[in-house]
């Protein structure tokens, strides 16, 4: 409906690329270790993550769609939302490659 809001909650594709490509999270006796890489041609983070609890191993791998705010913003606007305000996270800081949330505030365009 025109003039209804939308919030984008996004993870800042920037950021997310400048972390190591390996990380480990220790918590007592748990263990996590994610492998992270990029895969260019689909703008796609593919994390293949080990879990270790109570001594026993379990294996996951997923991906999640990276937008750059540029692209968020085009996608919004090619369905009818201009971008009302953009942040950096939720504390309400500017958009910056050194924040690891995106955070899009649009209007639904009146198309009549």
């Amino acid at each position: 409906e025109p003039g209804g809001r939308l919030v984008l909650d996004l993870r800042t594709r920037e950021y997310v690329l400048r972390l190591p490509p390996v990380s480990v999270l220790e918590k007592g006796s748990d263990l996590m270790v994610d492998r992270m890489h990029f895969d260019i041609e689909t703008g796609r983070l593919v994390d293949e993550r080990t879990m270790v609890r109570d001594g026993r191993s379990r294996k996951v791998r997923f991906s999640m769609r990276l937008y750059s705010y540029t692209e968020a913003r085009a996608l919004l606007e090619s369905v009818g939302f201009a971008t009302e305000a953009v942040y950096g996270g939720y504390d309400g800081a500017p958009l910056s490659l050194t924040r690891s949330r995106t955070i899009i505030v649009a209007r639904k365009e009146d198309t009549r």
